[in-house]
C-alpha cells in the first residue's frame, strides 16, 4: 500500500487494471509410488503484479507460495508416499494477486516405481523374467536387494510369503542365489521348469573283471538355472561329481562321467541304482554288473576277515560296546555267508557270536556241521586272530575230542 501511495504523489496513475495471463490447461503428469516429484509452472500479467498461490492438495506443496513481481515461476512437490500405484491427485493451484484472481488445475498419477537395468527401465515381475534370462548377475543383485518385495513385487502377500521362504531356504547366499530365483520364478508361475532327460537310463555289463568307466548323457531343454544331485545306493557306481550346475553343462548337454569300481563288487551280479534329481524332475538309472570267476569271491572273503579283526579290535579297546560289535559283525558275517555258504571259517565266526549272546544251541548246530577236520582247524586259526576265546567256546560245545583238533 506504501508503495502504491507513493507512486501517487509522484504523479504516477494507472487507468487500466492489470490482469493475471493463465493458459486454460491442466498441468498432468506422474510421480513415483513412496516418492515424490518436483514440478514448476509459470504466468505472467498485463502489468507487473503480485500476490500469494495456494494449493488445494495437502500432498501438493509450494516452495514459496508468495510471489512479487510477474512472470513468476511456481515450484512446487507432488509425495507419493505411502500411495499405491494408480493413484490420482487432483486439485487446485488459486492465484491471489493484485492483478486479481486465477485457477489452475492439476492432476498427477502414482506410478509404480522402477529401477534402470541394462534392458532399460523395469518395475514388474514380467522385466524381472526377462532380467533373469538375459543377465542372471544383475537380476541376482537385485534379488537380493531389501528393495526387491516393495519395487517388483509390489509388497503382494503371496508373491512377497514365496519369496521370503525361497529365499530362507537358500540362506540369501550368493552361492544360491540363482537356484531361488529359479525355484522363486517357477513358484509364481513367470517360466516353466527347465526339462531334463537321461540317456541311457540302463545299463548293462556282463563278464566284468576289472574297473571300468562309463559315461550318462544328460540333456535339458528351456531356459534358466539347472541344479541336478547325484546319488548312488551301492558303493561300487562311483560318479565323478555329485552336484551338477549350469556351469558344467556344454550348450544344452553334459556327459556324467562314473566308475563301476571292481574292488567292491562280489562274485555273481550286482545291481545298483543312480539317481538323478533336479528341482521338479527325478531319473533313475538301473545298472547290472555280471561278475564271472571266483576272484571277486576270494577278495570279498579277505575283506570279509579284515572287517571283522578291526571290528573286534574297535570292540576290545573300548571304541564301541559290545551290542554294536555283535550287530556288525552278524552283519559282515551273514552277508557273506550269503555269498559262500559252505565257507567254515565264517560258519564258526557266527558260532562265536551267538556263544557271546548265550544263544549255546544255535551255535552247536552250526559247529555240528563242520565236519572236515583239517578245515576246521585252519578256520580256528583263523577266528583266534579274532579272539583267543572264540577257539575256547567252540571247544566247550563242540562234541570233537579236543586230541582231533590237534
Amino acid at each position: 500500500m506504501k508503495e502504491y501511495i507513493n507512486r501517487l504523489a509522484r504523479g504516477k496513475f494507472t487507468y487500466q487494471r492489470p490482469e493475471l495471463e493463465v493458459q486454460d490447461y491442466t498441468l498432468t503428469g506422474s510421480v513415483t509410488a513412496g516418492g515424490q516429484g518436483l514440478f514448476t509452472f509459470r504466468f505472467t500479467a498485463s502489468q507487473p503484479a503480485y500476490g500469494i498461490v495456494l494449493s488445494s492438495h495437502a500432498r501438493v506443496r509450494i516452495e514459496k507460495p508468495q510471489f512479487g513481481t510477474t512472470p513468476a515461476e511456481i515450484v512446487y512437490t507432488v509425495d507419493a508416499a505411502d500411495l499405491k500405484e494408480g493413484t490420482v491427485i487432483q486439485g487446485q493451484f488459486y492465484i491471489v494477486s493484485s492483478a486479481g484472481e486465477k485457477s489452475v488445475s492439476y492432476e498427477y498419477t502414482v506410478e509404480a516405481q522402477k529401477v534402470m537395468t541394462s534392458m532399460g527401465a523395469a518395475g514388474s515381475m514380467f522385466h524381472f523374467a526377462n532380467l533373469v534370462q538375459t543377465s542372471p548377475e544383475e537380476a541376482a543383485g537385485f534379488f537380493l536387494s531389501p528393495d526387491f518385495k516393495r519395487i517388483f513385487l509390489k509388497n503382494d502377500p503371496v508373491q512377497t510369503n514365496i519369496y521370503d521362504v525361497v529365499k530362507g531356504a537358500k540362506n540369501g547366499s550368493e552361492a544360491n542365489v540363482y537356484a531361488a530365483m529359479e525355484e522363486f520364478l517357477i513358484a509364481v508361475r513367470k517360466k516353466s521348469p527347465v526339462g531334463i532327460d537321461v540317456f541311457p537310463q540302463t545299463k548293462t555289463f556282463a563278464d566284468f573283471t576289472e574297473s571300468v568307466k562309463e559315461r550318462i548323457t544328460i540333456t535339458r531343454s528351456g531356459w534358466g538355472y539347472t541344479e541336478l544331485t547325484v546319488e548312488t545306493d551301492v558303493p561300487f557306481i562311483c560318479p565323478k561329481i555329485t552336484r551338477i550346475t549350469s556351469e558344467n553343462f556344454t550348450g544344452n548337454k553334459y556327459e556324467l562321467e562314473y566308475v563301476i569300481d571292481a574292488d567292491k563288487l562280489h562274485a555273481g551280479r550286482n545291481w545298483g541304482r543312480m539317481t538323478i534329481c533336479s528341482f521338479t524332475q527325478k531319473y533313475t538309472v538301473e545298472i547290472e554288473v555280471d561278475c564271472a570267476g571266483q576272484e571277486n569271491t576270494h577278495r570279498e572273503k579277505k575283506q570279509a576277515v579284515l572287517a571283522l579283526v578291526q571290528e573286534y579290535l574297535s570292540f576290545r579297546m573300548k571304541r564301541e560296546d559290545k551290542r554294536a560289535w555283535q550287530d556288525k559283525s552278524l552283519q559282515i558275517i551273514e552277508r557273506m555267508r550269503g555269498i559262500c555258504d559252505d565257507d567254515i571259517f565264517f560258519k564258526l565266526a557266527q558260532a562265536q557270536i551267538l556263544l557271546v549272546q548265550n544263544r549255546s544251541d544255535e551255535a552247536g548246530w552250526l559247529i555240528d556241521n563242520v565236519r572236515d577236520l583239517k578245515k576246521i582247524r585252519t578256520a580256528m586259526w583263523n577266528c583266534t586272530v579274532i579272539t583267543c576265546m572264540s577257539v575256547q567256546c567252540i571247544i566247550k560245545i563242540s562234541p570233537i575230542p579236543l586230541r582231533q583238533l590237534r
